[in-house]
């Protein structure tokens, strides 16, 4: 499994300054560089593609309390549903301006699922192992990125590394967005099973399944 330090080595080979003291002797400066090489890979691959990274979290709703902890890695939300038993509704958003004359905290009780994206964890040591899964070329990108730091920073001509960064750049991202290349656009629900009152039903009276596959083609 990859490390920080192999990316680092792979930067300072671009830069052909193997066996130099520039630009960094300093074991935590060399970590920050590669840290923020990394989160810029992350957050890019979370704009590419929400569902890239996925994590969830569950948060106790408590009668006529508006405020919550967010879990210690929330970047942005995905989606916030209730919990019924084993059972999840939806929870819509909503415009601040449309709320006319609404309740600001849960009138009752209930467990929320929270579903989001997880914010880049930084390595603690240059020999610590990613264990992401990124696209192929990441470490290309991220030793690129971290190369043309290094050499702006002596002021070296970065044009060649530049144009080869581009290049891996692009491979990022047509192998990044859609995670899942097979799936459809979306499925829509035509019978009307979960429709915008999904608590209302009851199991006798659920309607039959009736579903239309909307994609491209």
């Amino acid at each position: 499994m990859p490390t920080g330090t192999n990316v680092w080595d792979r930067a300072v080979e671009y830069a052909d300054m193997i066996g130099q003291e520039f630009p960094t002797s300093n074991e935590a400066l060399r970590l920050n560089y590669v840290n923020t090489a990394l989160s810029q890979l992350h957050y890019k691959l979370a704009e590419l593609d929400p569902d890239y990274f996925h994590a969830e979290a569950q948060i106790s709703a408590v009668a006529s309390t508006a405020d919550y902890a967010l879990p210690a890695r929330f970047y942005k939300v995905k989606q916030l549903y209730l919990r019924n038993g084993s059972k999840r509704y939806l929870l819509p958003r909503f415009q601040h301006g449309t709320m006319d004359g609404w309740e600001i905290a849960p009138v009752e009780a209930g467990t929320l699922d929270l579903l989001y994206i997880p914010a880049f964890a930084n390595l603690v040591a240059l020999g610590d192992a990613l264990d992401e899964t990124y696209p192929p070329g990441w470490e290309e990108w991220c030793a690129l990125k971290l190369t043309i730091k290094l050499l702006a920073r002596e002021e070296s001509d970065i044009a060649t590394l530049t144009a080869l960064y581009q290049d891996v750049d692009g491979q990022i991202e047509r192998s990044a967005a859609p995670i899942d290349g097979a799936a459809v656009d979306k499925i829509v629900d035509v019978g009307g099973r979960f429709y915008s009152r999904p608590w209302a039903w009851t199991l006798a009276t659920l309607p039959a399944y009736h579903y239309r596959i909307q994609g491209r083609r």
